[in-house]
C-alpha cells in the first residue's frame, strides 16, 4: 500500500486512472492528482481518496480562528460541516 499525496509520481507505463495525471512534456510518466491510495487493476493505476473523518484526541494540534472568547472559554471555528 503506497500513500501519496497530489503530485507525487507514481510510475511510468501504466495508463492513467482516476486520481492521476500526466504531465504534457513527459507522457509516459504518471503523477497523483489527489491524496489517498494507489490501486493497480490490470494495467490501469489510480489513487482512491482516503474517506476517513478526522477523530480528535487530547493533546492533538488544530488549525481554526478563534470566533469569540467569553470569561471561561473560547470558541474556536475549525472549518468543519
Amino acid at each position: 500500500m503506497k500513500v501519496v499525496v497530489p503530485g507525487d509520481y507514481i510510475g511510468s507505463g501504466y495508463v492513467a486512472g482516476n486520481g492521476t495525471y500526466t504531465a504534457e512534456d513527459e507522457p509516459g510518466l504518471i503523477y497523483a492528482s489527489m491524496a489517498g491510495v494507489v490501486h493497480l487493476i490490470d494495467r490501469v493505476i489510480c489513487v482512491r481518496p482516503m474517506k476517513s473523518h478526522y477523530r480528535p484526541d487530547v493533546g492533538d494540534v488544530i488549525v481554526g480562528r478563534v470566533v469569540s472568547v467569553d470569561q471561561s472559554r473560547w470558541q474556536v471555528d475549525v472549518n468543519s460541516y
